[in-house]
């Protein structure tokens, strides 16, 4: 099955760089070259190319992306509680 390009642009923006690091355990979790990750992450970005839903790689970034995407959003709610906090008013103090 194809993925379309809602998804792709999807797991492109909560991607967003894809680090050396990242590659390399992609890479020996579906045994095969970062070369290979590279190219498929390359088609990811690109409008008008195929990917396939059972690529392994494919699947791989899909993953990563969810995890991205977990952690902006953990971020994000922390970021906001604390920013409530801060413009919280300060309580009364007993005279």
């Amino acid at each position: 099955m194809q993925i379309t390009e809602k998804t792709r642009s999807e797991i492109a923006l909560a991607i967003g760089r894809l680090a050396i690091q990242e590659a390399e355990k992609i890479a020996v979790k579906v045994n095969c070259s970062m070369d290979t990750i590279y190219r498929e992450w390359k088609k990811m970005r690109t409008a008008g190319s195929s990917l396939k839903s059972e690529n392994e790689i494919v699947v791989a970034l899909a993953e990563l992306a969810a995890i991205r995407q977990t952690e902006k959003s953990n971020l994000a709610n922390r970021f906001n509680k604390s920013i409530k906090k801060l413009s919280a008013k300060p309580k009364k103090q007993p005279a």
